[in-house]
Formats: structure tokens, C-alpha cells, sequence
């Protein structure tokens, strides 16, 4: 799925046939996911769910992409390999109460091969599931930080493509991203409850914030990136259409100084030629 920035909520799908359908955003559930025998049928006739929905996080055209894991079929894998080479930051979903696992670490090495991600940030979902006493989900967090590098980076350095360069700037993203808890289910209680202890246990204002960090710092640095080669070469583009302009002027102002003087010479010719009649 796609979360685009909207004024208003919409839901455009994108199928496998190449065709395009518009739904009410209600009725989306019932289209992508696998929650019943004829919603997991509808799912596969669906290549991709554009959202869109007036949420900050999407604004100055910044998208959200949410994608199958991997290892789940052929077709989804390409799926989410496809979405992570058009990925600046990628947000690693990693399970509370199941430790960030060997084939965790080669799915998110196999996902780095893409040279287009630049961040990482690790999710810890169903935080609150964790045993509930003073520092407990504290220690989970950082427990599951050192697992990650401590299976990662290994896989990292052995990894024949890389070069050394591309190898100590893939690891460096490992060792300095962030890692954050979340519950969903306690965030979703604060906002329907408008419960300010819901919303401090379930994390998602830290969440909020740490993602907008980094979604601002990509936009400046695809801006940096994208746009100032542009604007580097304005006084170049300048200089390069004033020769242009120049060099027709004179390619003009040749021809015409051609006519001139043919021009001249016929009139000069003209009395010889009428002496002759």
C-alpha cells in the first residue's frame, strides 16, 4: 500500500490486469486484506493500494510505503523489493516478544543491496506486551539493538558485492538507527478515548517525532540532492543560451551582410548592364 498526502480521504487501486478502481476508503479492507477466504481472493487481483489521506507525515510530497515481508511468496517479494528501490528510509518491523531472528538479518541485508536507502528505523511492535515492571521495555528495546547489530553486521562485512566503502556506510546505518517501541492498540484506545496516559504508554508521540526528524532531514538532503545541481547550473544554463542567442545574431547579421553586398554589386553591375542593352 501507498499513503500519498490528500486533502480528503481516497483510495485508488491499481490492478494486476493494469486496470484502475476507485473505492471508498471504507470499503478497503475488504479489497487488500487476508482476513477471510473472499478478501484474501480480491487481495490477489491487487498490485497496489494508493491512499490518500491528510496526514503530515506525507506532506512535501513524501509517500509511505507499507509492504508484504518477505519470504511470503515469490511474487510478494518482488513486491516489497520493488517498493524498497524507490525507498529512501526504511522502517524495519520487529516484533516484541520474538526476537530480531538470523533471517530477519538476511532480509534486511537483502533489502540494503538497494543503494537507494539512506536511513533505517527498527519498530518494536506490540510493546506493551512485554512484562510490565519499572525498565522492563527499556531493557527490551536495547536488548533487541544490540541483537540486531550484533547478527547484522557480520553478514554485512561478509557480503562479496559490497566494497569496503559501501560496507562501512551500510553499517553505520545499522549501528545509528533508531530503535522504538510502539503499541498500536494503546494509541488507538488514547485517540479514541482522548486518554493522555493511553497516549504516553503506547510511545507514539516519540514515534511521531523521531519519523518526522527524519522525513524533514530527507527532504533536505533530496532537495540538496535533487535540486541544487539545477540551481548550481543556472549561471552556466545562462551563459550557454546568451552564446546560443549570440552566435544566431551573427549567423543573421552574416547573411545579411551577404545580401548587402550582393545588393551592392548589382547595383554596381547596373550601368555596364544597361550600356550593353
Amino acid at each position: 500500500n501507498r499513503i500519498v498526502y490528500a486533502d480528503q480521504p481516497t483510495v485508488t487501486l491499481n490492478m494486476m490486469n493494469g486496470c484502475e478502481e476507485r473505492l471508498p476508503i471504507q470499503a478497503l479492507a475488504a479489497r487488500i486484506t487476508k482476513l477471510n477466504v473472499e478478501s484474501e481472493a480480491a487481495s490477489r487481483l491487487v498490485r497496489e493500494a494508493v491512499i490518500g489521506y491528510p496526514t503530515v507525515f506525507c506532506r512535501d510530497h513524501v509517500s509511505i510505503l507499507d509492504t508484504p515481508g518477505l519470504n511470503e511468496s515469490e511474487e510478494m517479494d518482488e513486491l516489497t523489493l520493488s517498493a524498497a528501490r524507490q525507498a529512501d528510509t526504511l522502517i524495519f518491523v520487529v516484533h516484541a516478544l520474538i526476537p530480531y531472528s538470523v533471517s530477519e538479518a538476511k532480509r534486511l541485508c537483502h533489502l540494503l543491496a538497494d543503494a537507494s536507502i539512506q536511513h533505517i528505523m527498527f519498530t518494536v511492535s506490540f510493546i506493551d506486551r512485554v512484562q510490565q515492571t519499572p525498565g522492563m521495555e527499556e531493557r527490551v528495546l536495547e536488548e533487541i539493538r544490540q541483537r540486531i547489530q550484533r547478527l547484522t553486521l557480520p553478514l554485512i562485512e561478509k557480503n562479496e558485492t559490497w566494497s569496503a566503502a559501501e560496507k562501512v556506510q551500510k553499517k553505520e546505518m545499522v549501528q545509528t538507527a533508531p530503535v522504538l517501541g510502539v503499541s498500536a492498540q494503546k494509541a488507538l484506545d488514547a485517540f479514541v478515548s482522548g486518554s493522555t496516559e493511553a497516549l504516553a504508554l503506547s510511545r507514539i508521540e516519540r514515534y511521531k517525532t523521531e519519523l518526522m526528524t527524519r522525513l524533514t532531514a530527507q527532504q533536505y538532503a533530496w532537495e540538496e540532492r535533487e535540486l541544487l545541481p539545477y540551481l548550481s547550473r543556472g549561471p552556466v544554463i545562462f551563459q550557454e543560451a546568451v552564446e546560443r542567442r549570440r552566435q544566431s545574431l551573427c549567423a543573421q547579421i552574416a547573411t545579411a551582410s551577404s545580401h548587402v553586398q550582393n545588393a551592392r554589386q548589382r547595383l554596381t553591375d547596373l550601368p555596364s548592364a544597361i550600356r550593353q542593352q
